[in-house]
């Protein structure tokens, strides 16, 4: 008596570099060829190619970056570096603000970010392994 599993098909979803990555091969490969490498979908890839102005206006798109009141990280030099080299607007927190944030820091967003984390090392360590980065 064989029993039947239902296969149940899930959405993958890219980062913003990951589709970066996948247009930047294209220039040199064809969609199927980077398919096959990156292991992504053909109809996939198209979709990226057919939204690849959004992509490109997202990676360009100014980021807020929030950071706790202390003068030592609101430096000129430091507000100028994230703003040419990271492409984001500093925004400084007021004093106490994370004392009152951290509960919700330790049980929401750091589970959040530990899960974000292994994700992006196992999209980072997939990539360089098939030529990707």
């Amino acid at each position: 008596m064989e029993s039947s599993v239902e296969i149940v098909k899930t959405r993958c979803r890219y980062s913003l570099d990951t589709k970066q990555n996948i247009l930047r091969a294209l220039t040199e490969c064809t969609q199927k060829d980077v398919s096959s490498r990156s292991g992504i979908p053909l109809r996939t890839i198209q979709n990226f190619v057919r939204e690849k102005d959004k992509i490109i206006a997202s990676l360009r798109a100014k980021r807020c970056r929030n950071i706790g009141y202390f003068d030592a990280h609101t430096t000129a030099k430091n507000i100028a570096f994230v703003e040419e080299e990271l492409s984001s607007v500093l925004c400084t927190l007021p004093p106490n603000t994370t004392s009152v944030l951290q509960p919700l820091d330790v049980g929401v967003m750091g589970p959040f970010k530990a899960k974000l984390r292994n994700l992006w090392l196992r999209e980072t360590c997939y990539g360089k392994a098939n030529g990707l980065h």
